[in-house]
C-alpha cells in the first residue's frame, strides 16, 4: 500500500510541475520574469532534470541581464538534452 501512495504522490508531483511550468510561461508573456523564475525553481525542486524548466529559467535570466546565472542553467539543460530521445 505504501508503494501505491508513493506512486500517487509522484503522479501528483508531475502534474504540479507541468502546471507550474505552464504558469511560468504565461507569466513571461505578461513580462513577469521574476515570478516565472520562481515557478521554474519550484518545478526544479520537484524534478531537478526537467529540461524545459532548466532551459526556460536560463532564457528568463538572460532576458533580465543575469548572464552568468543564465549560462549555468542553459549548460545544465544542454547536458540533459543530449540524453533525451530525439
Amino acid at each position: 500500500m505504501g508503494k501505491l501512495l508513493t506512486a500517487g504522490k509522484a503522479t501528483e508531483d508531475i502534474g504540479t510541475a507541468e502546471a507550474l511550468f505552464n504558469k511560468g510561461n504565461s507569466l513571461v508573456m505578461l513580462g513577469r520574469h521574476e515570478e516565472a523564475i520562481k515557478c521554474c525553481d519550484v518545478v526544479l525542486k520537484i524534478n531537478p532534470e526537467f529540461f524545459p524548466a532548466l532551459y526556460n529559467k536560463g532564457v528568463y535570466l538572460h532576458k533580465m541581464g543575469r548572464l552568468e546565472e543564465a549560462e549555468e542553467y542553459i549548460k545544465r539543460a544542454n547536458k540533459i538534452k543530449r540524453h533525451l530521445p530525439q
